[in-house]
């Protein structure tokens, strides 16, 4: 586990959890969802400035105010004190959204969550739902992650697990 990148750019995972069933507002519109128990990941990019740093501490303090529907989802759910990230300098959230959807217990609890620019044309991967936000009843597994990744996008860079906050 390391921090010594983790002010560049790059795409990140941000891992959160429930530990009880609640209704949570996920939208500037005021939309809420019954969400369970759990463990959540949600898939980012940041390639504007501040990079991976500020938005994974965003997300992880809860400062965001909108419009974003993880701003939202965030102030609802409890943080874990790891996220994962790729410093590849390209986005890869339609890759991972997609690779993420093959891992075994993995839902998506909401479609279209996120952003929708990053969603833009046909999935990559046949049968997976568009959607920034997973779930699954047990804590996720980032060698399985990894392991997908590299047999259906070879050639990117490693998933590396980060300490947060940063």
């Amino acid at each position: 586990m390391t921090n010594k990148k983790a002010s560049n750019k790059g795409t990140y995972i941000f891992i959160s959890r429930l530990n009880t069933a609640k209704d949570i507002r996920y939208n500037i519109k005021g939309d809420v969802h019954h969400f369970p128990r759990g463990w959540y990941a949600y898939i980012g990019s940041a390639f504007n400035s501040g990079g991976i740093k500020s938005r994974l501490n965003r997300h992880f303090y809860g400062t965001g105010n909108g419009p974003w529907n993880i701003d939202f989802f965030r102030k609802g759910v409890i943080p874990y004190n790891r996220a994962w990230v790729s410093y590849q300098d390209k986005k890869l959230e339609r890759e991972w959204s997609s690779a993420f959807q093959l891992m075994d217990g993995i839902t998506v609890p909401i479609l279209n969550f996120g952003s929708n620019s990053d969603d833009r044309g046909k999935s990559l991967i046949l049968g997976v739902k568009k959607s920034h936000l997973f779930y699954c009843k047990t804590k996720f597994k980032i060698k399985a992650f990894q392991a997908i990744v590299d047999e259906y996008f070879a050639g990117n860079d490693p998933v590396v697990e980060i300490l947060l906050p940063i």
